[in-house]
């Protein structure tokens, strides 16, 4: 009996250790930028999808990045857009270049409209999900990579109730460390 009783109790110790690790708390402004990305994508179904591509792209521990000097000649905003994929999407020539930057950084609405484009443009070729995530990032197994990573966050908000819907209000409201 006291057998039972001790692995029952390591099993609830394992299960509660479990969740804490899984369920992380977000900073106010992280918060905040998760439940703007997934109010912006409720219209088109990507709602979860923008909310982890934010969390894939720019959060670093407590950190909101907003430009990765790295990526293609720079990606920037929440959601870390190329510039010459920005440029494509908004037909800004050349010198309009700087602008794009400049609204990418400043704007997150603009940032999530141009992913949520993005998205919309590689949906022709995507049959899943999985593949629409994959497509977002660009090709190979790198993009597979990516896609896990976006079925990870996905998994882990649904799991810890980060946003969800109230039925009379359509408020989101999500879990917080302040």
């Amino acid at each position: 009996m006291k057998n039972i009783i001790l692995g029952a109790a390591l099993v609830l110790s394992a299960t509660t250790t479990l969740s804490q690790e899984v369920c992380r708390n977000y900073t106010y402004e992280q918060n905040n930028l998760l439940q703007l990305a997934f109010d912006r994508g409720v219209g088109h179904d990507y709602a979860y999808t923008l909310a982890a591509i934010v969390q894939q792209e720019s959060f670093i521990g407590d950190y909101v990045v907003r430009i990765n000097p790295f990526d293609k000649g720079g990606a920037y905003g929440i959601t870390h857009i190329t510039l010459s994929t920005a440029k494509d999407l908004t037909g800004a020539g050349h010198w309009e270049g700087r602008k794009v930057v400049e609204m990418l950084v400043k704007d997150d609405g603009y940032a999530l409209d141009l992913a949520i484009k993005k998205l919309l443009k590689v949906q022709g070729r995507s049959k899943t999900f999985f593949q629409l995530w994959g497509n977002y990032n660009g090709a190979g197994p790198a993009s597979r990579k990516y896609a896990g990573k976006i079925l990870k966050h996905i998994q882990q908000f649904k799991r810890c109730k980060v946003f969800y819907l109230d039925d009379n209000l359509n408020i989101w409201t999500g879990n917080t460390s302040t």
